[in-house]
């Protein structure tokens, strides 16, 4: 019984500690680059899967490549080349 008031006021005492340390100026500092470097990680992710400048003002039809297509032209292009008929 009394070892395992002993440890419980061991466990508190850490926590006490580890409490203190990050309350302390290298704790806050260190949790404010980390908060930063997190935040320039998902800006500079953001960058990179931006679009291009040139298709920016698109057709706005809502494809993939956001280009518009001519139905007619493509679907004879399929019948010719792809469908064996």
């Amino acid at each position: 019984m009394e070892q395992a008031q002993q440890e419980a006021l061991i466990k508190q005492w850490l926590k006490r500690r580890l409490l203190r340390c990050w309350l302390s100026l290298g704790g806050l500092v260190a949790s404010g680059i980390v908060i930063v470097l997190v935040l320039l990680g998902l800006s500079l992710m953001g960058t990179m899967g931006g679009e291009s400048e040139t298709a920016s003002s698109g057709s706005g039809d809502g494809t993939i490549t956001d280009t518009s297509v001519d139905g007619a032209a493509f679907h004879a292009a399929w019948l010719k080349y792809y469908s064996g008929v």
